[in-house]
């Protein structure tokens, strides 16, 4: 199963964008972070204080954030994964969702661009 969501954010020109991501509910996964239109990757697995740039440098620019997760909590088939970037306007998105069955693995698409 997959999600996609769409986000812009409004950033600080002077400031480092920071991206934190965190998986909720005892589930596990990875994330894989890259630029739209380019083949670098900026992070994968865990992400915990990954520096994205200077605002002034980003502007304009979209973050792909693709996060694989597998249920193996066998409390509960949520799942939430919540995307923290510092030095913006909104800066937390939450994804929740819900495994089909025990054991399911599930991927959150999102994409967030910087005016």
């Amino acid at each position: 199963m997959k999600t996609d969501q769409i986000a812009r954010v409004i950033i600080e020109d002077n400031s480092d964008v920071i991206l934190n991501i965190t998986i909720g509910n005892a589930q596990i996964g990875g994330s894989l972070i890259r630029w739209k239109n380019e083949n670098t990757n900026l992070g994968k697995g865990k992400i915990t204080h990954l520096t994205l740039g200077r605002g002034s440098v980003i502007k304009g620019k979209t973050l792909e954030i693709l996060t694989n997760l597998v249920d193996i909590n066998e409390q509960t088939n949520k799942l939430i994964v919540t995307y923290f970037l510092q030095n913006v306007t909104d800066p937390v998105y939450t994804l929740i969702d819900q495994f089909e069955n025990e054991g399911a693995h599930f991927s959150f698409s999102l994409s967030i661009t910087f005016n």
